[in-house]
């Protein structure tokens, strides 16, 4: 991984990781901080590699259209998942939506409620994947929002 690499995924998750509790915590994020932060990051990508500015532009033009006929997801949601695609490139970003669908089920089944703050979700599952090869440091992030889903 290089230095530019390192400092875009650095960047990305810090602030990730204070818009998933946000999220949790009020079901919302100010649109302000959320867009400059992606603009920040999307560039960033740019300026690694103009591929993944092009992956994280269609990325948020096909989670947005599914955001839009399904009304389902909310337009933080579909910002946070072009700037992962920018950070991490389309397949890491691809596993991490799913696994993130599954800690929202996982979410909607203990907490029986049909409203789930999404971008926890995509925090911990492309915190995961992106540290794959370092599961020991992910482990406990996994146990964390567990015992914040159970508590």
């Amino acid at each position: 991984m290089t230095w530019l690499a390192t400092t875009q995924t650095i960047l990305c998750f810090i602030p990730l990781a204070y818009f998933a509790i946000l999220d949790y915590r009020t079901m919302s994020i100010p649109a302000a901080p959320l867009e400059i932060w992606c603009t920040i990051i999307c560039l960033y990508g740019a300026i690694r590699d103009w591929h993944l500015l092009a992956v994280a532009i269609a990325v948020m033009v096909v989670t947005g259209a599914f955001a839009w006929c399904t009304r389902g997801m909310g337009s933080a949601d579909v910002l946070v998942i072009g700037a992962l695609a920018a950070t991490l490139g389309l397949l890491p970003t691809l596993w991490g939506l799913l696994l993130a669908c599954m800690l929202g089920c996982c979410h909607c089944l203990c907490s029986r409620t049909r409203r789930i703050p999404f971008v926890p979700a995509l925090f911990v599952g492309n915190a995961v994947i992106a540290g794959l090869p370092h599961l020991h440091l992910t482990l406990p992030v996994i146990g964390a929002y567990t015992l914040v889903l159970l508590g």
